[in-house]
């Protein structure tokens, strides 16, 4: 047609040359058909692919190379959900890593990451859940388990903040009315790190032993830390604690509590810490905004050069237990390696032990942190980051300063590290640095390592290491114990993870058994069926924190209830789920044996921890103060504190009661004989005293009045007598009351007014306070 053009699809779309700047061995050739078709020769989209391989391989070799400023980015919070399910898809690639001999071994001691931000996150929702459950102290866990590792040896630190008192850095803080006890930080300029505490409204301070922890002076009234912890021991005296520094710690040192206060102001003497420079910009903005928000805490200890009890030492344990979290996989390498060098190497040299700590070397792996930048500590780098470790800890060695990572002019080794002792470190870690490391850890750390703790999955040593931490109640009254309750539930919906999962669901069955005994029975019939209706739900979610204390709560229900022989029919349940290879929960370690029987039990696929937990432990059987589940027998055992008995013996107890108010006379004594036979088996002393007090009130209703007194005075003789075993004592005979105040413990006395030798007593003074007034 006239005027129409035909265009060729050359002249439509301009394909005329193509800007392709890549590396290429051929130009590419565009040719033209006769219907306007384009050929294209020499691959151009081929071409194109092969570049976008090659940018992609420098892409992924830049990730690697700054593969952890990357994580800490997208990954602010190690321990969230997110990272989680991220440690879980990731498959690290080891075929890159030098050195891999010392690797392997320590992955086994510490575990993967994975198992580390377990043991964190276990240790958060304690914390967590505890708090919530009460508002008369603060519970933080702390020490290297809270921070992540579990070594052998690791003992449990708990900080317990006493809430009483409120801490404030400067006068311009306070807040009218002041409801609490005031307590102002001055700052001791001839001991940095140290802080005294002036009481400011002292008719505020309404706790009457805290009150006798404080010393009037020219200048005011100070709290004393001397006469803080002489008072924490002289008022819970049976429990057998001795001071550990600024500790009290029981007698095998499993465990360590450090009372002490918080201070929500940031101290004046680390305020440089916040805007000092960092090179390697750790840690993040947000992170030091995540410690300086949450302050301080204040121990009860002076400094070692200097005998002043007024003078409490500043703690940032939750600011280093934030830091520690924000650590890579490798530092934690580095971390653990220290310690255990420490451990078994460094302090086997004569005139070496106790010189350093593992304060000192986490203080180190802090400063170096800051100094190099967060992407060379890697796996393939481990050996180097861990000589940078020593070489930062040599030069303090050197000049005699540890320099406080929080107040640099506090010197650590002030009272340990001088000139006259440091030349023997500085040769130990020579020795070190000369020799192979490989050679000095299979030498003489992993040597000193059981085999057995090596062999030992992570998920086994995670799951013990729950049944150890999670101890005592999670909430003081029923209002926080539903609040508790309905906060685990919110927080079980968002988690990832199947352990904390498993977690969650003891701490639930472990409220509804302490809500269960909370609900009063009322004499109304209408509502005493409402409040048995809201038992019955409790205690049948309450059986699943184990095997059997659950359904000890549930038979001591129907024997309050005085459905005797329900209760029985519960008793025989439980007795036949109280067999020998059954693991006791909340023990301060286990043998192999018991690992090994916990393993065989478990091996069943796609088992749950809570599963786990019902099928192949037990625990002892709680009542709390005024429990409206205990049998009335027993009553005065729980007026005034809460009872922890092993569940054989409260078992064989019902048992006894049961038989013995249906009047079966014969199976009631028999019941009596099983329980005196299981008492004298009770090996741990802080629950005899317990047992055998249980056993006396058994034979006072049998009205064999001499037999109960002998068991009373055996529970009395007990290493970690029961205070309660006493009242109970001074109940049957008044006159005990002034005898036994006189001799020591277990001390035979005579007698002049009966002419008779007897057994006398060391009874507290705390006790005899107490027992006086509340008679």
């Amino acid at each position: 047609m006239h005027g129409i053009k035909k265009k060729t699809y050359w002249e439509i779309y301009g394909m005329k040359c193509f800007p392709y700047k890549g590396k290429r061995k051929y130009s590419p050739c565009i040719n033209q058909m006769f219907d306007g078709g384009i050929v294209l020769k020499n691959d151009v989209f081929g071409l194109s692919i092969r570049q976008f391989e090659r940018e992609f391989k420098n892409c992924l070799e830049r990730r690697r190379q700054n593969e952890q400023t990357i994580i800490n980015i997208r990954f602010p919070v190690k321990t969230s959900n997110e990272y989680i399910e991220y440690l879980e898809t990731f498959n690290e690639d080891r075929s890159h890593i030098a050195d891999q001999s010392i690797i392997p071994s320590l992955r086994k001691i510490l575990g993967s990451e994975m198992d580390i931000r377990e043991r964190q996150r276990l240790f958060l929702q304690h914390d967590l859940t505890v708090n919530l459950g009460n508002d008369s102290y603060e519970h933080i866990s702390s020490g290297s388990l809270a921070e992540g590792l579990d070594l052998p040896g690791s003992d449990i630190d708990i900080m317990v903040v006493m809430t009483e008192f409120q801490v404030i850095k400067n006068m311009k803080h306070i807040h009218f009315p002041m409801e609490s006890a005031l307590l102002l930080m001055e700052v001791d300029a001839l001991h940095p790190g140290f802080s005294k505490l002036k009481l400011v409204n002292e008719g505020a301070c309404k706790n009457d032993y805290l009150r006798k922890c404080l010393i009037q002076t020219i200048n005011g009234t100070y709290w004393s830390n001397k006469l803080l912890m002489s008072t924490l021991t002289k008022r819970n005296p049976f429990l057998h604690f001795h001071m550990h520094g600024p500790c009290l710690s029981d007698k095998h040192e499993y465990q360590d509590l450090a009372f002490c206060l918080r201070s929500h102001d940031w101290p004046c003497q680390a305020e440089q810490w916040i805007y000092r420079h960092r090179s390697a910009l750790w840690p993040s903005s947000s992170l030091i905004e995540k410690i300086v928000s949450y302050g301080c805490i204040l121990v009860p200890i002076g400094p070692k050069n200097y005998d002043n009890e007024l003078l409490w030492r500043v703690s940032f344990s939750v600011a280093e237990k934030y830091l520690c979290h924000s650590f890579s996989y490798t530092q934690f390498l580095c971390y653990s390696l220290l310690k255990l060098f420490l451990k078994h190497y460094i302090n086997n040299f004569k005139g070496a032990k106790d010189l350093l700590c593992s304060y000192f070397l986490k203080t180190a792996l802090f400063w170096l942190s800051e100094e190099v930048p967060v992407d060379q500590f890697r796996l393939s780098n481990f050996i180097d980051c861990f000589v940078l470790c020593l070489d930062k800890l040599s030069s303090w060695i050197k000049l005699c300063y540890c320099p406080n990572y929080f107040i640099p002019v506090h010197n650590m080794f002030i009272g340990k590290i001088d000139q006259s002792n440091n030349y023997i470190l500085l040769n130990i870690l020579n020795k070190i640095r000369q020799n192979t490391l490989c050679f000095i850890f299979n030498q003489f750390v992993l040597t000193q390592i059981s085999a057995s703790n090596m062999m030992t999955e992570s998920s086994v040593k995670l799951e013990f290491l729950c049944f150890k931490v999670y101890n005592g109640n999670c909430t003081s009254n029923i209002d926080q114990g539903y609040k508790t309750l309905h906060f685990i539930k919110e927080l079980s919906t968002s988690e990832q993870s199947q352990f904390s999962l498993g977690m969650n669901d003891y701490t639930q069955a472990k409220l509804h058994q302490t809500i269960a005994q909370m609900i009063n029975l009322p004499c109304n019939s209408k509502k005493n069926y409402v409040s048995r209706k809201s038992i019955h739900r409790h205690l049948q979610e309450g059986t699943k924190t184990d095997a059997v204390s659950g359904w000890i709560l549930y038979a001591s229900f129907y024997y309050v209830c005085k459905q005797y022989k329900t209760a029985l029919k519960i008793i025989d349940y439980v007795m036949s789920r109280c067999t020998p290879d059954m693991l006791f929960l909340n023990v301060a370690s286990y043998s192999e044996t018991t690992k090994k029987q916990y393993k065989q039990k478990t091996s069943r696929i796609n088992m749950t921890l809570n599963e786990k937990m019902r099928l192949a432990t037990t625990r002892n059987t709680q009542y709390e103060t005024r429990s409206s589940l205990i049998p009335q027998e027993l009553q005065d055992l729980v007026k005034f504190e809460g009872l922890t008995v092993p569940s054989t013996i409260m078992s064989l107890c019902l048992r006894f009661l049961s038989f013995f108010h249906l009047n079966n006379t014969e199976s009631a004594q028999n019941a009596l004989k099983c329980l005196q036979l299981a008492v004298e088996n009770v090996r741990i002393t802080k629950y005899r005293s317990v047992s055998l007090t249980i056993v006396g009130i058994c034979n006072e209703l049998l009205g064999d009045n001499k037999e109960a007194e002998d068991w009373y005075d055996e529970a009395l003789l007990d290493e970690e007598m029961c205070k309660l075993t006493y009242i109970k004592k001074v109940g049957m005979s008044p006159d005990t009351k002034v005898f036994v105040v006189g001799g020591k413990l277990g001390e035979t006395v005579y007698d002049p007014s009966t002419g008779q030798t007897k057994i006398s007593f060391t009874i507290p003074a705390s006790m005899l306070e107490d027992s006086t007034d509340r008679s």
